[in-house]
């Protein structure tokens, strides 16, 4: 009971911290612009209480603190939330959400100012039909820190370009 309503408060806190914005499946010059650097990156996890497909900046320390304690749910004791420089810094999370089985992962691979907005890349990857998945609940979710910004978000699914057949 009191771990629900923690996840409550936790997520009602989460979504006024941060700017959520819809996904664009983007052409590859989606990708354009300049590279915006990524300052740090945490480990991608299969795991957490991140329950929803999820794609947020988080401008403060407070929203920042009840994602990690959200994402980092199932580990005791819960670690302290890396520390972020606010005034310089923000933190982008992409989250799937829950998924059936093991083999999912999210990961943001790179940023770019194009066109008055901050793209944020990220890709995806699903278990193909092929691949032996163990039927278990995973919540994949990635957190990179990156120059604080006050430019409106664009989320880019990133496809990496096709490799030429061999020969």
């Amino acid at each position: 009971m009191v771990r629900t309503l923690l996840l409550a408060v936790a997520a009602a806190a989460v979504a006024a911290g941060c700017s959520k914005e819809a996904a664009v499946e983007g052409p590859p010059t989606a990708t354009g612009g300049d590279e915006v650097a990524i300052l740090r990156s945490f480990p991608a996890s299969p795991s957490g209480e991140i329950r929803t497909e999820t794609k947020a900046v988080l401008r403060d320390a407070k929203a920042w603190a009840v994602t990690w304690a959200l994402a980092s749910a199932h580990l005791a004791p819960l670690p302290r939330a890396p520390a972020v420089d606010f005034a310089k810094e923000m933190v982008a999370v992409a989250a799937l959400g829950e998924k059936p089985t093991a083999g999912w992962s999210v990961q943001i691979v790179g940023a770019r100012m194009a066109e008055g907005r901050l793209r944020i890349l990220y890709a995806v990857h699903e278990p193909s039909a092929a691949e032996a998945a163990a039927k278990v609940v995973t919540r994949p979710w990635h957190a990179v820190v990156l120059p604080a910004s006050d430019l409106p978000v664009e989320w880019v699914v990133y496809t990496p370009p096709a490799r030429p057949a061999k020969r």
